[in-house]
């Protein structure tokens, strides 16, 4: 499994996308499918 390192750019985009109260279960999903080394599914 990786490590995950959060520039500060992407903690501030996060918060953003909170703020405006989007769909965080699909970026988490995307993260941990990186973190594990897993292929993402084709859009």
């Amino acid at each position: 499994m990786l490590l995950t390192i959060f520039e500060n750019r992407f903690k501030k985009d996060i918060k953003r996308l909170q703020k405006r109260e989007k769909d965080m279960t699909k970026l988490k999903n995307v993260i941990d499918k990186l973190l594990e080394k897993q292929e993402l599914e084709p859009k």
